[in-house]
């Protein structure tokens, strides 16, 4: 998609919309990349002599992508000179007239009883929007919005009133990354008003309840409930606006993030921050690591016990306090563009 983006007939639109969508998915690879690699040292089958293998055949792609993302990324200031404007309806997903094509209840007063059937029916890549009600219900299933299923919105009678729920995790023997009981893979995703739970314990490690790796995805008073690492924001731009994050033990600390690789974006604004979070704010991926300076991780006019600042990580890549202008840049409407632009 990158590669194609740069042909000649798509150079006069080298706006900042289409610099960061370059930048996005050359990201994009590089965490799909890196999340092939993880998942092979997930399982002790696969021995070491096949993952060293794999590894050095992926080298020279991992290189190229990089660096690939470093021009683009420190081109970025030039083309913002620049801008051409750019004409695309944004999403709000608070103001979107819901007319649902399809209903999903539990009780069959709906088109379909699970939500699986009713998004393998939609049509695939969509480029018009495809709604779908959920009516209020524990639905027990892992949904899957597959990469061909775009501009899906999914929403319901409210967080805790329609939730998706499932257990699937490491101890079992499901890779991380497909333990999700919600995950969101096509571009333009929405979901509202909906629950997503993952109920294994904590003694089956790595359960994630809500995955999403949809670009300009968008998060909208939903409830995400787990144990450990209950939301996995893998890939691509994500907004999550007066969403609920759960964690079930109350009693460890926890982390608002922590960055896997380079140019990693994360910012947490005008959110309510409960005394759970650690004083330091954020991690590194791996104990006693530093984070790349690439990364951009911010805060912005939070409150709570856990938004006090004088204690946070001293990365060259994290902004304690970030200004108003630059907090403006990842509200929904500049962030978030509709994905059939």
């Amino acid at each position: 998609m990158s590669i194609s983006s740069l042909q000649p007939e798509n150079i006069n639109n080298f706006s900042e919309y289409f610099v960061s969508d370059v930048r996005t998915w050359l990201s994009t690879v590089i965490t799909d990349q890196q999340t092939c690699l993880d998942g092979l040292t997930e399982f002790e089958n696969i021995s070491l002599s096949i993952q060293e293998e794999i590894n050095t055949s992926m080298q020279n792609a991992t290189i190229f992508t990089s660096n690939s993302l470093a021009i683009i990324s420190n081109g970025f200031a030039i083309i913002r000179g620049f801008q051409i404007p750019v004409n695309r309806k944004l999403v709000e997903a608070e103001e979107v007239n819901l007319r649902p094509n399809l209903t999903v209840a539990k009780d069959g007063s709906g088109d379909y009883r699970t939500i699986n059937e009713a998004v393998q029916a939609m049509p695939k890549r969509s480029k018009e929007r495809f709604f779908i009600y959920v009516k209020k219900g524990e639905y027990k299933e892992q949904v899957v919005v597959h990469s061909d299923c775009w501009n899906l919105m999914i929403y319901g009678d409210g967080m805790k009133k329609t939730v998706v729920s499932g257990s699937l995790n490491y101890a079992d023997g499901v890779a991380t990354y497909d333990s999700g009981t919600f995950i969101a893979e096509g571009r333009g995703f929405i979901a509202k008003d909906m629950g997503f739970k993952n109920t294994a314990g904590p003694a089956k490690l790595q359960a994630v309840a809500l995955r999403s790796s949809s670009d300009e995805s968008i998060f909208y008073r939903c409830h995400i409930d787990a144990y450990q690492d209950t939301l996995y924001a893998h890939t691509n731009r994500q907004f999550y606006r007066e969403c609920d994050n759960s964690i079930r033990n109350l009693t460890a600390k926890t982390f608002l993030g922590r960055p896997w690789n380079n140019y990693s974006t994360t910012v947490v604004m005008e959110t309510y921050i409960q005394g759970i979070v650690d004083p330091m704010g954020w991690t590194p991926w791996e104990p006693d690591s530093e984070a790349p300076d690439t990364i951009f991780y911010a805060e912005y006019m939070n409150t709570g016990p856990g938004s006090v600042l004088n204690q946070r990580v001293m990365w060259p890549g994290y902004r304690p306090n970030i200004t108003e202008e630059e907090a403006e840049k990842f509200y929904v409407e500049p962030f978030i563009q509709e994905a059939n632009g």
